[in-house]
Order: C-alpha cells, then sequence, then structure tokens
C-alpha cells in the first residue's frame, strides 16, 4: 500500500500522487483531490477514495492505463469532466464504484467521459449500469449477467491467455461463451491463447493489433460458430489457426495482415456465410483438414 510520503498535499487538496503502487487508498484528511493528480500512473490498478473527499478535479486519471477499479464515497459532491482523461484509450479497463445511488447533479455531465462501466450504490449492489457484474481473474476482465460471461477488454500484461470453460463468483457458476470486441485489441504482451470449447464467438477486433500473437489454440470440440470483422487482424507473427464446420460466420478482414498464417479449414469449400474478404491477404488456406 501507498506511504503517505508519495502524496503532495496542501491546505486538504490532493495536489499530486508520486508513488508508483498499484492499489491507492487516498490519505485520511483529504477534502480536494485535484485536476490530473494521478495522470500517467502506469501501475496504478486501484484506488479508494476515502470517505470526507468533496470535490474531484478533470482528468484527475488521465492515462493511467492500467487501472481497474475507483471507489467514490458519497461525500463527493462534484466531479470535473473526464475523470479518466481525456483519450478513448485511457483507463480502459476501469470499472467505477460510487456509493451514491445516481450521479449527484454536482458532478459534470461529461465526468465518466468515455464511457465506463459503474455500479451506482456499491455499498448495496455490484451489478453495473451495463447490467453486468464485472470481475477481474488471473488478468482476464469478464462480464458476468444470468449465468454466462463475456470476456471483455482489458490491457492484459499476460504472455499466456488460458480462457476457462466455466468461471465461479460468489458460489455461482458462469458458462464462458463469447470474446467482446476490442477485448484484447493492442495486447503486445500476449503469445499464445488458449480457448475453451465453450466459446461460441469472438467479437470484432477482439485480438487486433496483438503483433507478438504466435498460436491460437481452439479444442476439437470447440462450438465458434463466429468469427468478428478485424478479429485477428495486424497478427503479424499469428502462425496456425484452425477452423471447424461449426463456424459459420466469418467477418471482412478477420486476418489481415497476418503474413506469416497457414489456415486449416474443415470445409472442403469457403462457406458462402463467410464474408468474402475474410483472408484479403490470401494467407495460405488447407481446406478439407482432417487433424494430424
Amino acid at each position: 500500500m501507498s506511504n503517505s510520503k508519495d502524496f503532495i498535499i496542501e491546505d486538504g487538496v490532493l495536489i499530486r500522487y508520486e508513488g508508483n503502487d498499484e492499489h491507492i487508498i487516498t490519505p485520511e484528511g483529504i477534502i480536494s483531490i485535484d485536476s490530473y493528480a494521478f495522470a500517467n500512473k502506469g501501475n496504478l490498478r486501484s484506488v479508494v477514495i476515502r470517505e470526507g473527499v468533496i470535490s474531484i478535479g478533470e482528468c484527475v486519471f488521465e492515462g493511467c492505463t492500467y487501472l481497474e477499479k475507483i471507489v467514490i464515497p458519497k461525500s463527493v459532491v462534484s466531479i470535473g469532466a473526464y475523470l479518466h482523461g481525456h483519450y478513448i484509450c485511457s483507463c480502459e479497463n476501469v470499472v467505477i464504484y460510487c456509493e451514491a445511488p445516481k450521479r449527484p447533479i454536482d458532478w459534470d455531465e461529461e465526468w465518466n467521459y468515455p464511457y465506463r462501466p459503474v455500479v451506482w450504490d456499491c455499498q448495496n449492489n455490484n451489478k453495473a449500469n451495463d447490467g453486468c457484474i464485472h470481475i477481474i481473474l488471473e488478468d482476464i476482465h469478464y462480464k458476468l449477467k444470468k449465468e454466462v460471461a463475456i470476456v471483455g477488454r482489458h490491457i492484459s500484461t499476460r504472455e499466456t491467455l488460458i480462457i476457462k470453460p466455466t468461471i465461479v463468483y460468489e458460489g455461482k457458476t458462469y458458462r464462458v461463451e463469447s470474446i467482446d470486441n476490442y477485448a484484447f485489441l493492442d495486447c503486445q504482451n500476449i503469445k499464445k491463447v488458449f480457448f475453451p470449447y465453450s466459446i461460441i464467438s469472438i467479437g470484432k477486433d477482439a485480438f487486433s493489433f496483438c503483433q507478438n500473437l504466435l498460436y491460437v489454440l481452439i479444442p476439437d470440440n470447440n462450438r465458434l460458430l463466429g468469427i468478428g470483422e478485424g478479429a485477428f487482424s495486424r497478427c503479424g507473427k499469428l502462425q496456425y489457426f484452425r477452423i471447424s464446420k461449426e463456424t459459420l460466420l466469418i467477418g471482412r478482414e478477420a486476418f489481415a495482415g497476418c503474413s506469416n498464417l497457414r489456415v486449416y479449414c474443415e470445409e472442403d469449400t469457403q462457406p458462402i456465410t463467410w464474408s468474402d474478404d475474410w483472408n484479403p491477404d490470401n494467407c495460405p488456406v488447407i481446406w478439407g483438414y482432417k487433424g494430424e
């Protein structure tokens, strides 16, 4: 946990955090947090703001790329615009937990732009305003709804992603069925991905620009029905991908820019439901593949 000496404070105002901890609780006695106070803290994963803080400036978490959780107490009556920064890419992983039951009138209308999930009344509720419970397990972000889990947007730091067919949260089992749009877009650390048999769909640009991705392994008994537009585009090191007869839909440019890729398809010819531009660079395709 952070050292109090890492906080620059003047007259009850937190001017700047200068530490490098992943998890922070703001010091006692703070009544205000200045604009850009935590900006560009690349290690930051979670921030709990203590009760007693009344106001929060604008762009407080600008450029905190790996930030996953912000907790805002009921005492906060005003927040400036762009809490997590001007840029669309700022704080892509974050879920905001607010003790207030709804947005107080003096919070700027753009306080949460670009919009990230918010859990209102978080002391009595764990469901965000998108209807999902958001959790992170083993550096994978899951969105839980009813009995289904969706792998959500997360800038993972792992080299190997192992996505399990089911996860358990608070005693309830959720079936992992899909990879959301942009889920791992531009994650440069990822080299290998292991999908479970339960995955039905891979969303648009889900692994686009993962430039170090080498292998995507899908089990023989998979249920993968669809691969979204640009799902693996610009994965220049990707070498192998197997597509079963279960896959009914593939979007345009799903494998664009995959210069080292060889695709193994169980179908004898391209299904009419696949986009004509699913493989725009004409990566080698082995049709009628029966396995090794």
